[in-house]
């Protein structure tokens, strides 16, 4: 499933794209039956907060939540002919975007947009209360491993971002968030904010260098820090990387 640096990083993109431009919303597959509740409105901008995206016409909005399988494809003029499959085309003189298999493409009103936000976390991103996060990791019921990928305690964290924030903090997987230090709590939360700004600037993960996509111990035969052999295990349903020798 995309993070978080992926759905900010489309937002940034598609704002540039779409703001200030009457847009020609259409749906291919014909699965968003209310595409002609938003062709030809304008505009205002789009916006994301953890996974979840949202495209602004005023008091109505268009989200998406991309799930596992959904993603984005940016056009320029001339456009190609939509494929069957695209759920979403929006289209402006400049440009289009298209949305393939995406979880959730729906019509919102403001309160239904407030709502959903109000269930997520704070967003590493977009959240400047480190205070809050910080409580809400340490008061969290479980192994640091789940809280986070729960998107009600940090919204926009996944898979990946889990394994290499906890080898960046020296935290193991296992370990209880009660039991963590103010200063490791504080070091995930810095950490996440840093390596998701910098994922959204790239659009890939960059933990190692800011620079490529390698990563430290996510997928990692071995350590890249140490060499020594990576330890997996399934947390929270997915498969989480660790150095033994680096994290306690």
């Amino acid at each position: 499933m995309p993070e978080g640096h992926v759905l900010h990083r489309a937002a940034i993109a598609h704002t540039a794209l779409l703001a200030g431009h009457a847009v020609t919303v259409t749906s291919p597959q014909g699965k968003f039956v209310d595409a002609p509740l938003l062709d030809g409105g304008v505009c205002d901008g789009v916006t994301a907060y953890g996974k979840h995206v949202f495209y602004n016409f005023g008091d109505r909005h268009v989200h998406v939540h991309l799930g596992l399988r959904g993603f984005f494809v940016e056009h320029a003029v001339p456009l190609p002919e939509p494929a069957g499959w695209v759920r979403m085309r929006l289209a402006v003189p400049a440009g289009a975007v298209d949305l393939l298999a995406p979880m959730k493409c729906e019509v919102f009103d403001d309160g239904q947009v407030a709502s959903t936000v109000a269930k997520l976390g704070p967003d590493p991103l977009v959240s400047e209360d480190e205070d809050e996060a910080v409580r809400r990791l340490r008061a969290y019921r479980g192994p640091v491993g789940v809280a986070l990928l729960d998107q009600a305690m940090w919204a926009g964290l996944g898979n990946a971002f889990r394994s290499e924030l906890l080898y960046l903090a020296r935290v193991l997987p296992g370990t209880p968030c009660a039991h963590l230090s103010d200063e490791q709590a504080r070091g995930l939360w810095r950490s996440a904010q840093e390596q998701l700004m910098i994922g959204a600037r790239l659009g890939f993960i960059a933990t190692v260098d800011g620079v490529t996509d390698a990563k430290w111990v996510y997928k990692q035969e071995t350590c890249r820090g140490c060499a020594t052999p990576i330890e997996t295990a399934t947390i929270a349903a997915r498969l989480v990387h660790w150095c033994p020798a680096e994290q306690s």
